[in-house]
């Protein structure tokens, strides 16, 4: 069984919506599972994905920085050592030198990557915290028209992953956007739920409002960080789907379809819905209604 920590961000957060094109909804129905991606897969939308505002990353670089200078230290005194020598230093003496600082290198080298492969490590699964659909929402997950939205709460989504065979630990919060840039951020502005990563991004994306659900690696004890595959996790769908919404854009014929497949995977018929994002503008463009 998974277990589940809900962040303290996510207070007040109720009504959760995930939008999505229709042949990852049939993923979903077809296979009970939420798709988990790794950070890295979204770097192309936002290369700042899982990176750290420099006042929160630099002091842990300098922690390393420290070690580094006391190897750098002891590689400059070898080298006044040798350069005292006047040419006659000895092959074994010239590499050891050489090696030394092939080892500052390498372990610049593998400290970096180290950073990097700790956040490409997180796997997340993203929702939109709205009370209501989202116009800007629909558009960026409306290919060809042909966009769905599932609705849900945020106690059904915990409750959707509580009786799945996994055994990872999946964590809830709440994005915070901040600009990263800002010479006044503190340290402190930018932990979330305890974690630095991956409840950050930029202000440019605060549109998006989201709720993150993420699996990090479990570094204290040693697990591989090689970029991890993106996850599947079984979930209730009974419990995780309180709505079926389908895009305001899309065609009759979508929308009978949409309702085919839900009926076929046993989705309740009063959770399917039409979009409601234009409904109602009739009744505002008659001031007169005749008796």
């Amino acid at each position: 069984m998974s277990k589940v920590n809900l962040g303290d961000s996510t207070k007040g957060v109720e009504t959760l919506w995930r939008y999505m094109s229709l042949d990852k909804f049939i993923d979903l129905l077809d296979t009970s599972e939420l798709f988990f991606s790794s950070l890295s897969s979204y770097s192309q939308s936002d290369p700042f994905e899982g990176l750290l505002p420099q006042v929160t990353s630099k002091p842990i670089g300098d922690v390393f920085v420290e070690r580094i200078e006391v190897l750098k230290k002891e590689v400059d005194k070898a080298e006044s050592y040798i350069k005292g020598l006047n040419d006659k230093a000895t092959p074994s003496q010239l590499s050891a030198l050489n090696a030394a600082r092939q080892q500052i290198t390498t372990l610049t080298d593998d400290f970096n990557q180290s950073y990097i492969d700790v956040i490409h490590s997180i796997t997340v699964n993203c929702w939109h915290s709205n009370d209501h659909e989202s116009e800007a929402m629909w558009k960026l997950y409306n290919e060809n028209h042909k966009g769905i939205a599932i609705k849900t709460s945020l106690e059904s989504l915990v409750s959707a992953f509580k009786d799945n065979d996994d055994e990872h630990e999946i964590s809830i919060g709440k994005v915070k956007y901040i600009d990263y840039f800002d010479s006044s951020l503190t340290k402190d502005d930018c932990v979330v739920d305890g974690t630095i990563s991956p409840l950050l991004k930029r202000l440019s994306f605060s549109h998006e409002n989201e709720v993150r659900v993420f699996i990090s690696p479990n570094v204290a004890e040693g697990e591989v960080l090689e970029g991890r595959k993106p996850l599947r996790i079984k979930v209730d769908l009974n419990s995780l789907i309180e709505g079926v919404y389908i895009s305001p854009y899309a065609s009759g014929l979508f929308t009978s379809s949409v309702k085919a497949i839900c009926k076929k995977y046993l989705i309740e018929e009063q959770k399917v819905h039409a979009s409601g994002l234009f409904s109602g503008v009739e009744g505002l463009t008659k001031l007169v209604n005749n008796s």
